[in-house]
């Protein structure tokens, strides 16, 4: 799991969001800078992570 969550926050090309997609070779280049339900699910895994002490 800490893999996955390295590769999501990896991609994020220094925004700190999750973006709808994301160019395989480049990651700077993704379609949209805001993709809230994205973002939403992301926050909702982490936190749900660090409950079950999985973090």
């Amino acid at each position: 799991m800490e893999r996955l969550l390295e590769t999501l926050l990896s991609i994020d090309a220094g925004t700190a969001f999750m973006h709808e997609g994301v160019d395989v070779n480049d990651p700077e280049q993704y379609t949209r800078p805001w993709f809230a339900w994205a973002n939403s699910l992301f926050g909702d895994l982490v936190s749900r992570l660090l409950r079950e002490g999985k973090l």
